[in-house]
């Protein structure tokens, strides 16, 4: 892990939750998908596949935030909830800087009614018969409008 120690790591057992949790201590930490910490000690960690890995930093304030940001957790303001948190712990608003990383494309992301219901219509184009296919992107940008502007993309 690039020369950090392992015995360091924080790993969130997550389920697709809008649980965010602080954490100043490495191990397992139980059903969440954002962890933050002002910890210079503790590497934060989360797993991906289609979802969006969302980095945040103060870095001023020295508080830090990982968020594993799917539609269930970006439909339930996981983003928000964990900048807010960020916040309480100390972190500017104006002063986190976001980091988003790959993540499923609206070409290949394919919902139905049930899930588009619950997303502005500018994340949706149709699909066939009741499909959409859903940006999940354009939702995070929808869900992070309101911190800083500051957003770079790790592709």
């Amino acid at each position: 892990m690039v020369g950090l120690n392992p015995n360091h790591v924080v790993k969130p057992k997550q389920v697709h939750s809008a649980e965010v949790k602080f954490v100043y201590t490495p191990g397992e930490i139980a059903a969440t998908d954002a962890l933050i910490s002002n910890s210079n000690s503790i590497v934060l960690s989360i797993q991906v596949a289609d979802c969006i890995p969302l980095f945040l930093a103060d870095p001023l304030n020295g508080v830090i935030g990982l968020v594993h940001a799917g539609w269930r957790g970006v439909e339930k303001r996981i983003i928000p909830d964990t900048v807010n948190k960020m916040v309480q712990k100390g972190g500017s608003r104006k002063g986190i800087i976001a980091f988003m990383g790959p993540s499923i494309r609206q070409c290949c992301f394919e919902i139905g009614p049930e899930v588009s219901k619950k997303f502005p219509i500018d994340c949706l184009i149709n699909g066939n018969q009741d499909r959409s296919f859903l940006d999940l992107q354009h939702s995070f940008h929808w869900s992070i409008r309101y911190i800083r502007r500051t957003l770079f993309y790790i592709t």
